[in-house]
């Protein structure tokens, strides 16, 4: 390998993936070229940086970036219906003292917003205490730049 002509030679490479210590992907980096050839290259790690790559890079941004705004819209949209709903409501089995059966997380708001607003979140884009009562609560929402406390009404439900 120290004999290799490329060993001294550097090549720009477009990540495809993320490279620990290095950068994640659509980042462009600069490496030996003979690591480029033979390692990120075949791996499919990295694509090397010519004319075609930088046109590739630019319009991926733009998808993505339509794609983000896009989301971001949807995002927006939801939260201004469940304002105009006055909350989430849950409608819950629960025991004469007001507890309920089941409690609710995060995960039990991802799986209520999917249904009802077909929005794609994570658990970790709501921030809230275990609810394990019949009652008003509130959940702190954030999704990118987005930052809003969601009120949650949890009621038992009519026999």
């Amino acid at each position: 390998m120290k004999n290799s002509p490329f060993s001294w030679k550097k090549a720009k490479v477009l990540l495809m993936k993320s490279l620990p210590g290095k950068g994640q992907p659509w980042d462009v980096i600069e490496v030996k070229t003979h690591y480029a050839l033979h390692v990120l290259v075949p791996q499919w790690i990295a694509i090397i940086y010519d004319k075609q790559a930088q046109n590739q890079q630019a319009s991926s941004l733009k998808r993505i970036e339509k794609t983000k705004q896009e989301e971001q819209a949807a995002v927006l949209s939801m939260i201004e219906k469940i304002e105009k709903n006055g909350g989430i409501l849950f409608e819950k089995q629960a025991t004469e003292e007001n507890k309920l059966y089941d409690s609710i997380t995060s995960r039990s708001l991802v799986t209520y917003v999917t249904k009802e607003y077909w929005v794609s979140l994570q658990p970790s884009n709501f921030s809230l205490e275990k609810i394990e009562e019949l009652g008003e609560f509130t959940a702190t929402f954030s999704y990118q730049d987005i930052k809003k406390d969601l009120a949650i009404n949890v009621t038992k439900i009519a026999a």
